[in-house]
């Protein structure tokens, strides 16, 4: 057994001993550091080297976007003067009323009339528009015959896919009005008035169809016109055999509000409308050409979407024009698909 104290352990003094301890703890910090791989003087910092320089100077790129639209300036077209007058107005749009506008009344393929405003007299965005049907062009035609003389048609503008339409709905006899002007002497009749309307101007249909707006129009209404043999003697002027049969036709104006019916086509490819058998009344036992306009384009949307099960409430005016019903609709509610199908 070893003695708990050395013999030598009182003769070493305390100093001493933690000389040796200091010196023993520098030779070997100095052995370490001569053991580490050489480098360079200067060492690396971690974050020095995966960070940026903060005293650098870079250069801020703001965030772009597209701008969501032009501000407007006035007078700035592109290089275009916005003054210049040789654009072409806008057309009239749907609703618009024209109120004794001079004109003439040309026929057109399809035995349907084009109402063409005198030139002189036109306002900017007008030009020919086909006259709609009605009692008040039934009576216009028979007024005119077959004679193109001048006339004044009040009525309302609507539109059917870019085509201009005209529901008259009075007409005057005579152009326009001119001032009184003093008496003059008669001029002495032109040589040749080869060509001239029925009162001596120049505006008649042979310099209407010089006009290109007319001329194009009459072209494209020949080309829908359909090809189908000519009408039987004693026919209603193109009125559908099986349409106002025995029937008094309703007075032109008359009414239709919220009636349920489906849109049939018809042999000449229009639009029509069959109510369904639960009035008891004329106007529910014969179907109405639906007229052109903006809301026919709306049911004609509407029909291609739910094809055959397409069913609708429509209100609107009714028009007769040579024993044919037309029907001008002003408002449209779809009836929602169920499944019930009612008793007709």
């Amino acid at each position: 057994m070893w003695p708990v104290n050395p013999p030598d352990a009182e003769k070493i003094p305390v100093k001493t001993a933690l000389h040796r301890s200091a010196a023993l703890w520098v030779l070997l910090s100095a052995g370490a550091a001569m053991a580490q791989p050489g480098g360079s003087d200067r060492p690396l910092d971690d974050a020095e080297r995966v960070l940026p320089r903060v005293m650098r100077e870079e250069r801020v790129v703001m965030p772009t976007r597209e701008r969501a639209a032009d501000p407007v300036a006035p007078g700035l077209t592109g290089g275009k003067d916005w003054t210049d007058p040789g654009d072409a107005p806008a057309k009239l749009p749907e609703g618009t009323f024209v109120i004794e506008r001079p004109g003439r009344v040309i026929p057109a393929p399809g035995g349907r009339k084009v109402f063409v405003p005198d030139l002189e007299a036109r306002e900017p965005g007008e030009g020919p528009m086909l006259l709609l049907p009605s009692g008040t062009l039934e009576r216009l035609e028979v007024t005119l015959g077959d004679a193109t003389g001048p006339v004044r048609i009040s009525g309302e503008v609507f539109v059917y896919r870019g085509r201009r339409h005209l529901l008259a709905t009075s007409f005057l006899m005579g152009g326009a009005p001119e001032p009184a002007a003093e008496p003059v002497a008669p001029a002495p009749p032109p040589a040749d008035t080869e060509g001239a309307g029925p009162d001596g101007g120049d505006d008649g249909p042979a310099s209407l169809l010089d006009d290109p707006d007319v001329r194009g129009l009459l072209d494209e209404l020949a080309e829908e016109a359909p090809t189908r043999p000519a009408e039987r003697p004693g026919s209603a002027g193109g009125a559908s055999e099986d349409a106002g049969i025995g029937l008094a036709p309703a007075p032109d104006g008359t009414p239709i509000v919220r009636r349920r019916g489906r849109l049939v086509r018809t042999g000449e490819g229009a639009w029509a409308f069959v109510f369904d058998n639960d009035h008891d009344d004329a106007l529910a036992a014969q179907s109405m050409v639906v007229m052109p306009c903006l809301l026919l384009q709306r049911i004609e949307r509407q029909a291609m979407i739910d094809g055959d099960a397409f069913e609708l409430v429509l209100s609107g005016r009714v028009h007769t024009h040579r024993g044919q019903a037309y029907l001008l609709p002003t408002m449209m509610l779809r009836v929602p698909v169920t499944g019930v199908v009612p008793m007709r």
